[in-house]
């Protein structure tokens, strides 16, 4: 971790994306009691929830397209001062108009859009800071990031909105915009891997393969847009039918962690008779969980550990699926908080072990679509888990619905092997 942070360039892309996303946490944590404290409407501070996720699935397919075009310094860049200007605008309507609700929705669906921007151009431009070897690492380091501002982020929008008020919240969400773009702007040029299409000897016309040369460009250049015969092929030893065994296993988590993110709140107050502090140190835990995995794997890949992809999938979506199955007979919350620690782990290793994957694997003129794609089927499964948690609770209990959560994890688990698999099963 501190090799990979003692590089300039992976140190500055990294404090930008931490940095930023410190500002989202905060603000959606805040608002969205802010909001419920204004009207008392669950239906009201929902939608502002929900303007955090809509613009992923709205705007993926454009993000991919203009990612894969243009420099992606730029658009990082770009991104974070429009999302810093928008705050700086909404702060003004806070000042004059305090109680105005119309300002928070519109503007967290358009810093969520151009979130969606800024995360794809961050997650298609480290494959180019990082030698391949080291890419699980350093997913790993944004991971454990992301961990530790999950952490912290509730206690600090709580300060700010007690000491602040709404206004407040939206200063420090600015200042973390401007220091983010702040960073991206000292990012040195870094070599642009340029794929060329090349026919295998022996093949016809139709079959084509890509190979990355090392040609040294300025990142000022946009990538290469690709013929109309290279359109369509995403990777070149792997098969879109791999890549869709990806998405699918990524939308298995995503869809989990949308229903329990509806779940856990009534499984604390029905099964464990407990209130928000439970469902606090619930969260905490499985935010501990995945800094964990994350170190882990980064120390492993450290000292040269080489880990399977489809078994090491295999292997955390079965453990995180037995979790969730002992959740549902085991009542304590000392158990309960192991529990969600090792599943918190568990997911996190599929999360940056399926990332990886794309990073590694996709052609880089490619990737920017890839990775968005990846990101709004995220994001619909995640709306789509709660949509279906939220309606069926109800009537089936939440129990039942963990059962199958846990069931579905364990079905991915067996999936893994078909989906991740060609002919035989090599380290990826």
């Amino acid at each position: 971790m501190i090799s990979l942070l003692s590089q300039r360039n992976f140190f500055l892309l990294w404090a930008a994306h931490t940095i930023s996303i410190l500002g989202d946490y905060v603000f959606f944590i805040a608002i969205a009691f802010w909001i419920y404290e204004q009207t008392g409407s669950a239906f009201a501070t929902g939608l502002v929830l929900m303007a955090s996720t809509v613009p992923a699935i709205l705007f993926a397919p454009l993000a991919g397209a203009i990612v894969d075009r243009w420099d992606r310094r730029s658009i990082m860049l770009a991104a974070e001062s429009a999302r810093g200007l928008l705050f700086l605008g909404l702060l003004g309507i806070l000042i004059v108009e305090p109680h105005a609700l119309w300002p928070i929705y519109v503007a967290g669906f358009l810093q969520s859009a151009l979130a969606t921007f800024f995360w794809t151009a961050r997650s298609a431009l480290l494959p180019q800071m990082v030698e391949p070897p080291s890419l699980l690492a350093a997913n790993a380091v944004y991971m454990v990031s992301d961990s530790g501002v999950r952490l912290i982020a509730p206690s600090l929008s709580t300060f700010a909105l007690l000491h602040l008020g709404a206004p407040g919240v939206v200063i420090i969400d600015t200042a973390s915009f401007v220091i983010s773009a702040g960073s991206i702007c000292f990012l040195a040029s870094v070599p642009l891997h340029r794929p060329k299409a090349v026919s295998p000897p022996g093949s016809n016309s139709s079959s084509i393969t890509f190979a990355f040369s090392q040609e040294s460009l300025s990142q000022s250049q946009p990538v290469e847009v690709p013929t109309k015969r290279e359109q369509g092929m995403y990777t070149g030893i792997d098969t879109n039918a791999r890549i869709r065994g990806l998405f699918f296993l990524g939308s298995v988590v995503a869809y989990t962690a949308g229903t329990l993110s509806i779940l856990f709140p009534i499984f604390v107050q029905t099964m464990l008779s407990a209130g928000p502090l439970a469902y606090g140190w619930i969260l905490t835990t499985q935010a501990i969980g995945e800094g964990a995995m994350s170190v882990l794997l980064e120390r492993m890949q450290a000292r040269g550990v080489r880990l399977g992809l489809t078994g090491f999938v295999s292997a955390c979506l079965a453990a995180g699926g037995l979790t969730l199955m002992l959740l549902v007979c085991l009542h304590t919350l000392g158990t309960c908080l192991l529990l969600n620690l090792i599943f918190g782990a568990m997911t996190a290793g599929t999360t940056i072990r399926l990332l990886t994957c794309l990073q590694q694997r996709v052609a880089n003129r490619f990737l920017g679509r890839i990775l968005a794609t990846y990101s709004a089927i995220q994001a619909l499964t995640r709306v789509g888990g709660m949509v279906v948690a939220s309606a069926t609770v109800a009537s089936t209990g939440v129990n039942w619905l963990l059962v199958f959560d846990g069931a579905l994890y364990l079905l991915g688990s067996g999936l893994a092997w078909v989906l991740l698999t060609e002919g035989k099963r090599s380290v990826w």
